[in-house]
């Protein structure tokens, strides 16, 4: 598909693309930081679907893991929290069903970017944490 008045192909969007994990880790850290009784916020499961105009998203909440936390607070944090990324994000497609590497894959700014690279540096050390695991040491 190419766009004449670009001479560029593909789709033509203003959200960024990124992966299914990135989006989930991001909305899940937005909620725990909204309110002190969305700290123990599980997080959320999301899905593709195939959007039905150019203004929709690719992706949708499949399923939301409260855990311990308030529901009515978490559930209307969540609302306002999607509504913003649906805005500013898209799914990346999947390539060979592996996940993305460490390194944030997006530069995002303001409040987004901030949420992306917390997100990111937690990722680090988690991944950090599982490799001296494995080497024992």
């Amino acid at each position: 598909m190419s766009r004449s008045w670009t001479g560029k192909k593909g789709p033509s969007s203003h959200r960024k693309r990124v992966s299914r994990e990135t989006l989930e880790l991001a909305i899940t850290t937005a909620v725990k930081e909204s309110d002190p009784q969305c700290e123990p916020f599980v997080g959320v499961l999301i899905e593709h679907h195939a959007p039905r105009s150019r203004e929709d998203t690719n992706w949708a909440i499949k399923g939301i893991r409260f855990g311990r936390a308030d529901r009515g607070k978490c559930s209307a944090a969540l609302t306002v929290i999607v509504d913003k990324m649906q805005g500013a994000f898209e799914l990346r497609p999947d390539q060979d069903g592996r996940g993305d590497d460490i390194s944030p894959p997006v530069y995002a700014s303001g409040y987004f970017g901030s949420l992306l690279q917390r997100a990111f540096a937690r990722r680090r050390l988690v991944a950090l944490a599982d490799s001296t695991r494995r080497r024992g040491t």
